[in-house]
């Protein structure tokens, strides 16, 4: 049975700096070609004819049930400029969860110029939740370059043991896992029923270093504010910066620009404003010294003094509906009912 094709763009980013600057990396998933909103087309199945009945558009991209699209994986030295794709061999996992489903993997991986490609096949209807997370890799860090990573990231507690163990002008090793996230709908064409959605979006995925959104993913609008909790094996994580960075949709992708930063609370929870419509990446980065455990996991850690897991989540901020006009003049008076007994004239 052939099924209508879709490109997507689920796009999960994550910053992992390897030296004075970061590097985005994202993922991006099915968008139907009828654009945002659109719902799954006529098709048959099981020999009839299944027509969806004309429904008011969600303000969201929708996939179609039962499509296999394409999610592209990609690095930049800023979210979203221009991309490079990601070597398939660093690829460690992959996920594709429907609903409170149990998570399945992304396949065939094929590297381009720009974009790492995976295949996504969406059999089931919901909120679609897609991660990758990319395996440990060793970066050499001059003296002055991680003091100023270690700044950037808030990381207060190296920075001190560091100084207390006079290595301030020391060069220095980290082995980095970096992890994102996304969202998507899936729909069969039938009315779609997301009011546990925001409830679903809370649910982990099962990445190392994870940010849950504590709203409906989707539905996110300009001049509002998303609360997000930071997740370190499945546990809310305090004291960690999470980063901003924005792009207004009518423009560029040049135009993303870095916002506020926000440190988790007791409870993990960080809250950004979501000042303008357009793509937004939230992402968050932890490092401390490596324990001789870590030294056992991969030959990245074997070799390294520190470690580090970065974690991203791109989502896309709406606009707000218009507000209904206000009815002007002056209002027609009620009629009078006519008393009872009273003679018509």
């Amino acid at each position: 049975m052939t099924r209508p094709g879709a490109r997507a763009s689920l796009a999960a980013a994550f910053l992992m700096a390897s030296s004075l600057e970061a590097r985005d990396l994202w993922i991006s998933a099915p968008i139907p070609k009828a654009g945002a909103g659109a719902l799954a087309p006529a098709r048959i199945t099981r020999s009839k004819w299944y027509t969806p009945t004309p429904l008011p558009r969600p303000p969201f991209a929708v996939i179609a049930w039962g499509e296999s699209g394409v999610v592209e994986l990609a690095s930049a030295e800023r979210f979203p400029g221009p991309s490079k794709a990601v070597e398939p061999t660093l690829i460690d996992r992959t996920y594709l969860r429907i609903g409170r489903g149990r998570p399945l993997p992304l396949t065939g991986a094929v590297a381009g110029e720009a974009v790492t490609r995976l295949d996504a096949t969406y059999a089931g209807v919901g909120l679609a939740t897609l991660g990758v997370q990319l395996r440990a890799t060793l970066v050499n860090h001059e003296a002055g370059a991680f003091a100023a990573r270690l700044v950037e990231l808030g990381a207060e507690a190296a920075i001190k043991e560091r100084e207390e163990k006079r290595e301030s002008k020391k060069p220095a090793k980290e082995a980095g896992t970096e992890g994102a996230k996304t969202f998507a709908a899936v729909s069969d064409g039938k009315p779609l029923e997301d009011a546990e959605w925001a409830e679903i979006a809370r649910t982990p995925l099962g990445l190392p270093l994870e940010l849950v959104p504590d709203a409906h993913p989707l539905r996110l609008l300009a001049g509002g504010t998303l609360k997000v909790i930071l997740l370190e094996g499945g546990r809310p994580l305090s004291g960690v910066r999470v980063r901003v960075a924005q792009s207004p949709a009518s423009q560029g992708p040049s135009a993303a620009t870095l916002g506020p930063i926000a440190v988790t609370d007791a409870d993990g929870a960080a809250v950004v404003k979501l000042d303008r419509e357009g793509p937004l990446l939230l992402s968050a980065t932890t490092i401390r010294r490596i324990t001789k455990a870590d030294k056992k996991r991969d030959e990245a850690t074997k070799n390294a003094d520190w470690i580090s897991a970065s974690t991203s989540l791109r989502l896309d901020v709406l606009t707000p509906p218009k507000a209904e006009p206000k009815p002007t003049g002056s209002p027609v008076p009620a009629r009078k009912k006519p008393r009872a007994g009273a003679k018509k004239q």
